[in-house]
């Protein structure tokens, strides 16, 4: 059976099912055959590989809070002009930075990228010890937010997150630590001087970059949904 890959909502049963836990919504199908799951936010949304046949992945597909990203088959091949102006109105619908996906690039980035952010996203409901979305709602923080306008403990445990995972901060173009200059083979600098800076963001630099770039770092490690290698 073919398998496909969606951006689907979550959902959370009544009545108590599956303890209570969110679930991608419209997969408590016996159509389908199997499905995986990344989520963004405990009760927000997920990217999922999703295998049924193929009539029943288009009717998924065809569900107005539905997106479908790429088959297994046309992971690989570059958006046109149309799928980038669909796929950012569809992420930023969600609270999700999606100006940055651009016409060329292929589909597998696309979902590389936006699996950066998801993952952070979970990361960060470990230091908030609650759904992300309400954390920072709760703050007044939205994509459009400003790093001064944050409160300053949810600042530090962005970066503290981020350091934990071993993300650099800041990260360009922002203000960078001392980095001695480039030297020949032969060159040394004899005990070279620490220098001591604070890892912060500047002030003008808003939720929506931190966000896609910290989400961004994830790019140099594997991704997988289902076995699946994004």
């Amino acid at each position: 059976m073919p398998r496909e890959l969606f951006l689907i909502p979550l959902t959370t049963p009544t009545g108590g099912g599956a303890g209570g836990a969110s679930f991608p919504k419209y997969l408590d199908n016996p159509a389908v055959e199997s499905a995986s799951a990344l989520i963004y936010g405990e009760a927000d949304t997920s990217i999922c590989l999703v295998q049924a046949a193929q009539a029943d992945l288009d009717l998924l597909a065809a569900q107005s809070d539905v997106q479908r990203l790429a088959t297994t088959d046309n992971i690989d091949n570059p958006i046109t002009e149309q799928q980038r102006d669909n796929f950012r109105a569809f992420v930023e619908g969600l609270g999700i930075p999606g100006n940055w996906i651009q016409t060329g690039e292929t589909r597998r980035l696309v979902i590389r990228g936006l699996a950066g952010m998801f993952n952070f996203s979970r990361r960060l409901e470990v230091a908030f010890g609650e759904n992300v979305r309400r954390k920072l709602a709760n703050n007044g923080v939205n994509l459009e937010t400003e790093w001064q306008d944050m409160p300053i403990q949810l600042q530090d445990e962005l970066i503290a997150t981020a350091i934990s995972i071993g993300f650099a901060v800041p990260f360009p173009p922002w203000r960078l630590p001392y980095q001695p200059p480039f030297l020949d083979d032969e060159e040394t600098i004899p005990n070279p001087e620490p220098v001591d800076y604070e890892p912060t963001i500047e002030d003008t630099v808003r939720f929506r970059a931190i966000l896609r770039r910290f989400g961004n770092q994830y790019q140099t490690s594997p991704i997988e949904i289902g076995g699946f290698p994004l």
